[in-house]
């Protein structure tokens, strides 16, 4: 997997999830990622700097 890069310290992010359970789940793996590189997820995509759908 190729490292993320460190300027997501400090950036938002919100995840849309469509679909089933495993969905759900690689969403979950996505969030993980992302908050351990910094990013911090918010409720809506107004206040986001990233979405992940």
């Amino acid at each position: 997997m190729t490292p993320v890069p460190s300027s997501l310290q400090n950036r938002t992010f919100h995840v849309i999830t469509f679909g089933c359970q495993m969905n759900k789940h690689d969403s979950e793996r996505i969030v993980g990622m992302l908050e351990a590189e910094g990013a911090r997820r918010v409720d809506s995509i107004e206040e986001s700097e990233i979405v992940v759908y």
